[in-house]
């Protein structure tokens, strides 16, 4: 018995050891594990979006891009756990698009990426949110930073807008500092500078309940850094006198300051508003927009690239006078038309010009001047290397997205690419800017640059100062920078100047380009478009015409049904009245009226 008795002590003793030691186990070694897993699941780390830096005017004293607060909702999709009763009073008294949230919700339900459901919410969905809490497991809201953009469509081409990081963006820019709910610049200046303007995010914590229900206090375990705000050269009334001579019509203008690049206005319509990509609206707005047969997102200043029609005749002249068997005195006689090989090629005028030389010729942009010269004198790759020399054919490289690269023909080219020999036919349409050429605005106002400083050009630019958000002081100056040098001689130069000079004076602009409050010096064109009845009128010029002070260059294109429209002239009168007299739209029309100069408004 007592044998007995000892094997049961010896068994109750080593059980008790057991389940002592395994206690021990439980709570000493792994309770610090089980610990820090418990606060790991109520825990929770919330990243804090930065502040994104200001984008201003020139003068540094108005915003064109800015923030102001606002709250978003936000889905937890593994968590997200709600009756259909609860979300259908949700839809109803909020206007939320709940089977959009539930699509988004499906999708992203592996991944578990936290999805925004709903932009710009107001206050009283933020407090019913709140308050349902219990009933809507996986939804929660925060309060957010949201882009505005103050002059709307005006800007919306160089501002561009911000949106959520994609997928793939965010596999590019993993390692540059954006996270799965970071906002990126899409376009525009927002895009190009998004590494400066994006800032740092930070991050809070917090416990929770089972509920999602805060339990304790936000603790910042990193605090968020703003971007930088950057300061462009954009003239706010320039851009605003533009917009409003452009008006409604399909096209562009382009103001630069030849002296250093700065883009001093640039508008193309039609154009978008920005505000929309922050708003619960932004999918749908999207969407309309990208199958908008006008294609507002296309801007026309730097993306559209076209023939320049008589506007070209500028380069012609260019490089006429750099060939020695050349003399600008030599005249021809226009009657209207002329034939070269065995077609007919027409002058805009049919009565024709009379006897012309080649300051007369571009003055009344006489086509058969230009199509006899270019046919005696000039090859094809005469032609490509002065048009080379004022930057035309390439990209300018202007600190935007997009932008188009024009296209000035070569017989090598026409060969590679059609299988044909290049015909003088080819030389006379090249010789009117038809044909194969294009340009786009800002590259016909560039080569207009390097004409009117005799043989250079800046590179076009936006981006004049970056400045330190809450400072203001300036982080970083952008220095202009030599886009071409021509090596044409500067008589050539001064010789081009008076011709277009003359086309103000007593040439095709004479009507149109009156205005008395700045000489002028100046190119019509109009082109025919590959659609029949289309027709694209063109104008580019540079004022003061003698004084480099104050000196700005201008292009402007735009989409005409018929010929006659000519509004790209017309347009850029009120333009260079509202500049020079220091006026807005409305106080240049005003003053062309008062002095009965305005006859086509």
């Amino acid at each position: 018995m007592r044998f007995r008795i000892n094997i049961l002590a010896i068994l109750i003793f080593i059980s008790f050891t057991v389940y002592a030691s395994y206690l021990f186990y439980l709570q000493v070694i792994k309770g610090y594990i089980y610990s820090q897993r418990s606060e790991q699941i109520s825990q929770r780390e919330i990243s804090i979006p930065p502040l994104r830096g200001d984008i201003y005017e020139r003068t540094y004293s108005k915003i064109l891009a800015g923030n102001t607060s606002s709250f978003n909702i936000y889905a937890i999709p593994k968590k997200f756990s709600i009756n259909p009763a609860f979300l259908q009073q949700f839809q109803t008294t909020h206007m939320l698009d709940i089977p959009m949230i539930l699509k988004q919700v499906k999708s992203h339900k592996k991944d578990n990426k936290i999805q925004v459901v709903g932009y710009d919410v107001p206050r009283k969905t933020v407090f019913f949110l709140a308050e349902k809490q219990a009933q809507a497991p996986g939804l929660y809201w925060q309060e957010v930073v949201k882009r505005v953009y103050p002059y709307g469509g005006m800007m919306s081409h160089i501002l561009g807008y911000v949106g959520d990081i994609t997928r793939e963006e965010y596999q590019v820019r993993y390692n540059q500092g954006y996270s799965l709910n970071a906002k990126i610049g899409k376009s525009g200046v927002e895009l190009i500078y998004d590494t400066f303007l994006k800032g740092t995010e930070g991050t809070y914590k917090f416990r929770a309940d089972v509920r999602g229900a805060s339990l304790t206090d936000k603790e910042i375990i990193k605090a968020s850094q703003p971007g930088y705000d950057i300061v462009l050269s954009i003239n706010l009334r320039i851009q605003e006198l533009a917009s409003k001579a452009l008006g409604n019509r399909s096209g562009a203008v382009v103001v630069l300051n030849p002296e250093n690049g700065e883009v001093l206005a640039m508008v193309s319509y039609p154009n978008f508003d920005p505000n929309i990509f922050s708003t619960h609206n932004q999918i749908k707005g999207f969407s309309g927009l990208s199958l908008d047969v006008r294609s507002p997102f296309l801007n026309r200043a730097i993306q559209t690239a076209v023939a320049p029609a008589s506007t070209f005749k500028m380069v012609i002249a260019t490089t006429l006078l750099q060939k020695s068997d050349f003399s600008p005195e030599q005249t021809i006689v226009c009657k209207g038309s002329i034939k070269i090989g065995n077609r007919i090629f027409h002058c805009w005028d049919p009565k024709g010009h009379g006897r012309v030389n080649l300051s007369q010729a571009l003055a009344k942009s006489c086509n058969v001047y230009f199509y006899s010269m270019a046919v005696k004198h000039l090859t094809p790759k005469d032609i490509f290397e002065t048009a080379s020399q004022l930057s035309l054919g390439n990209k300018t490289g202007i600190d935007l997205p997009g932008e188009n690269d024009g296209f000035i023909p070569t017989a090598e080219w026409k060969s590679a690419t059609y299988h044909e020999r290049w015909q003088i036919g080819d030389t006379a349409n090249t010789a009117i800017g038809q044909g194969f050429t294009q340009v786009t605005p800002l590259q016909l106002a560039t080569a207009l640059s390097v004409i009117a400083n005799k043989g250079y050009a800046y590179q076009p630019h936006l981006m004049k100062e970056l400045r330190d958000h809450s400072s203001g002081q300036v982080v970083r100056y952008n220095t202009p920078k030599i886009l071409t040098y021509a090596n044409i001689p500067e008589s050539v130069f001064e010789r081009v100047q008076k011709g277009l000079r003359k086309v103000i004076v007593e040439g095709t602009a004479r009507v149109v380009i009156n205005t008395d409050a700045v000489d002028v010096a100046g190119k019509t064109g109009t082109g025919q478009t590959s659609s029949e009845e289309g027709f694209t009128s063109w104008f580019v010029a540079y004022a003061p015409y003698q004084d480099k002070q104050s000196r700005i260059v201008l292009a402007v294109m735009v989409d005409s049904s018929n010929k006659w429209e000519w509004w790209a002239p017309k347009a850029a009168n009120i333009i260079l009245e509202g500049i020079y007299t220091h006026a807005t739209y409305e106080e240049a029309v005003k003053q062309l009226r008062k002095k009965k100069k305005l006859w086509y408004m």
